[in-house]
């Protein structure tokens, strides 16, 4: 029979989020207790993974290659947990020395992610809040696919310990833009809520063809197949719905 692996995905509204699975040399997932007395009322996060969670906790891990990552402070901290067996107690202490990375992309302008955290900077910049050990850079623009490394800090002087280069593919996209009279209905796609309500704008969106529907108080809209096509060639696709639409 054949394996299956899976991985545990978290994604933000508006972002690109990255899947790395690893099926060689994949260890199997035991529990084990976090906690930390130098970040006792911070979060942690395995590696660059959500979600985030309060020490203590018992948590799911590999029994090698587990680092645990914690923001404080605008520095980003990684703390090797090195072999564990299940059940086991590992305590999360503070590493003083800092490295700096630099990190550049093209194009240019993209947003930069240290451990899963935005770090409200966008390339080409230069980092010096990364402790040694493990950590996950991860860029992304609007409009490509987004790309991360992992690597590991070493804080080796004054100089510029690691640099970082990412050429980012462009991804087709369009933009769909669902108005409804009235408004404020809450927008499905695919049968799915979005979140959201008309009048709304959906950027960056792939390229193919959506079903929409709107519901308003608990009334919904006849199903809508629409087409979003390539922004830079057709601009934006419009739904336009009204009550006339409710069924």
């Amino acid at each position: 029979m054949a394996k299956t692996y899976e991985e545990n995905v978290w994604v933000f509204d508006n972002e690109n989020a990255v899947v790395n699975i690893i099926t060689i040399g994949n260890s199997e997932g035991i529990n084990v207790n976090i906690n930390s007395r130098d970040f006792k009322n911070l979060k942690f996060k395995i590696k660059d993974n959500y979600p985030e969670y309060d020490f203590p906790a018992i948590v799911s891990a590999e029994r090698c290659g587990t680092y645990i990552t914690v923001l404080d402070d605008g520095k980003f901290y990684s703390y090797n947990s090195g072999i564990l067996e299940d059940g086991d107690n590992v305590i999360v202490t503070r590493n003083t020395n800092f490295g700096k990375v630099s990190v550049d992309s093209n194009p240019s302008g993209a947003e930069i992610f240290v451990d899963g955290y935005n770090a409200k900077i966008t390339t080409p910049a230069v980092l010096d809040c990364l402790s040694e050990g493990w950590h996950v850079i991860q860029v992304s623009k609007d409009g490509y696919y987004s790309e991360k490394k992992q690597f590991f800090m070493v804080d080796s002087g004054p100089d510029i310990d690691y640099q970082l280069k990412f050429l980012l593919d462009e991804y087709p996209y369009g933009y769909l833009s669902v108005n409804s009279q009235p408004e404020g209905c809450s927008i499905y796609l695919g049968g799915s809520y979005t979140g959201k309500k008309t009048p709304y704008n959906f950027e960056y969106m792939p390229i193919g063809t959506y079903d929409v529907m709107l519901m308003y108080n608990r009334t919904i809209t006849e199903n809508e197949l629409v087409t979003v096509l390539p922004f830079d060639k057709k601009g934006p696709v419009y739904c336009n719905l009204t009550m006339s639409d409710m069924s």
